[in-house]
């Protein structure tokens, strides 16, 4: 299978950690997996950070330390797409605000998701060719 690009996953939970790249291989996307939002920055300020199509931020709820992430992306990393994965419903709000991408947890419908990076790496080359 042809790899459709390449996912930094920002995820606390171990078990997610396990499961999720699994489910993101069979999807087509390679996954690069982070613990925590600092794991996240050293990864991206490498040179790894700069083979990246998009970030899979899963948080319990919008803190600041994702927010921060965020801004930091925003400043840095332009081009990549931001997706965050959320159990709490009104973080979608935010999200829109944000004009990041928002996946509601637990993360049971794969379509979902495969619909959402698929996207997000669509307009990431689109925006690349520019």
């Amino acid at each position: 299978m042809e790899t459709i690009g390449k996912v930094l996953l920002v995820e606390a939970k171990k078990c997610d950690r396990e499961v999720l790249p699994k489910l993101l291989k069979c999807l087509g996307f390679q996954t690069i997996v982070a613990e925590n939002t600092e794991e996240a920055l050293s990864l991206l300020k490498s040179n790894e950070g700069n083979k990246i199509d998009a970030i899979l931020l899963s948080v319990e709820i919008l803190n600041t330390n994702a927010l921060d992430l965020i801004e930091w992306l925003r400043k840095r990393h332009k081009d990549d797409e931001i997706i965050i994965s959320s159990c709490e419903p009104l973080d979608e709000l935010l999200c829109n605000t944000l004009g990041v991408a928002f996946v509601q947890k637990p993360i049971t419908n794969f379509k979902t998701i495969d619909i959402a990076l698929s996207n997000a790496i669509l307009n990431r080359k689109a925006r690349s060719q520019k």
